[in-house]
Order: structure tokens, then sequence, then C-alpha cells
């Protein structure tokens, strides 16, 4: 990386700049990883902070090293806290996801067991046999087997989301079958 740092700077100014990168990386590796717990993330805060102080160079060489270390300490702290945001609104957005998921299936399931209510076992077979074969092992692994979207994925070997959405859909399906056959009885 060095070699990549040093094309972005003057000539005469390259070897100032070897002798910082030289003088402090470790530094600056050791501090992102003390920041942001994770080998990889820190290696990638050390880079990009490296990146900022060589765009800057032309401005920077006239300070003294010390100075230039701790605009370099503070761009790598800068850069630690904006991953660590970013990865608080990530799991913040997939917690959410989660918790509406949840409160979809809850709907779902309510809904599905009201129009049962009122339904004999008969139309309610009827309306099953009626869905794609793929939406009713899942919804008969869900309801007759209890099974969580987890072991269904598993078993059929697709993703937890392919599972739920799958699960959505199918519901969807029995619930407008239900309506359907209900409003058919009703005429």
């Amino acid at each position: 990386m060095l070699l990549f740092y040093l094309q972005l700077i003057d000539a005469a100014e390259s070897l100032h700049f070897e002798d910082l990168y030289n003088k402090y990386n470790d530094e600056v590796r050791r501090y992102a990883m003390l920041l942001v717990r994770n080998y990889h993330d820190a290696e990638d805060i050390a880079q990009d902070a490296w990146l900022v102080i060589a765009q800057r160079f032309d401005s920077l060489c006239t300070k003294d090293d010390v100075m230039i270390k701790a605009y370099l300490m503070k761009v790598t702290k800068y850069m630690s806290n904006k991953l660590l945001k970013k990865r608080t609104r990530q799991n913040l957005s997939m917690d959410l996801d989660q918790n509406t998921i949840e409160e979809s299936q809850d709907l779902f399931d309510s809904t599905l067991f009201a129009i049962c209510q009122n339904e004999t076992y008969e139309h309610i077979r009827d309306c099953l046999n009626s869905i794609d074969e793929k939406y009713l092992d899942v919804l008969t692994m869900y309801y007759s087997n209890h099974s969580s979207a987890k072991e269904i994925a598993g078993f059929y070997n697709l993703s937890e989301n392919n599972v739920r959405k799958i699960l959505e859909r199918g519901r969807v399906m029995l619930i407008k079958a239900l309506q359907n056959r209900g409003e058919l009885c009703n005429e």
C-alpha cells in the first residue's frame, strides 16, 4: 500500500511520507483495532486514514511529525466512529425488519384463524389443495409440524428470509382461497 500512497505525493515529499508511514503505521492499526475490535476493519480503517494523509500531504508536510501523527489519529478515530455508527444503523434496521416480519406474521395468523373458525375441515382442505405445492409444503411444516422458519430453511436448503416470504405468500393465497370459497358458498 505504501507504493500506492507514494504515487499520490510529490517526489520531493515522498521520503518524508515514507518515514512517517514506517514510524506510525503500527500505531494507527493498533488504535483502529482498539476502537473497532475487528482486525480486518482495523486494517481497512488504517489504510483509509493513510490515504487521507497522502491526499492532503501537500498541506501537512510543512507541519512537524507530532502534528501529523495527531491528525492521523484523529482521522483514524473519525473513520472508526463512522464505521461503528454504520453498523449500529444496520443492526437497528435488521431488528426493525425482524419486528415488522413478526408483526405481519401475527396479523396473517390471526386473520387466517378467524376465517378458519367459520369453515369446515373439508372447505379448508379444498382450499389448501388449490395452493401451489411449494407453498402448501411450507405451510404444512409450519402449522402442522410446528417447525420454525429456520428448520424449514434447513430442510429445503433455502434462506430463512426466503422461507418467510413463502410463508407470507402462502398465507395470502390461503386467505384469498378461503374468502373466495366463502363468497361462492354464500351465493
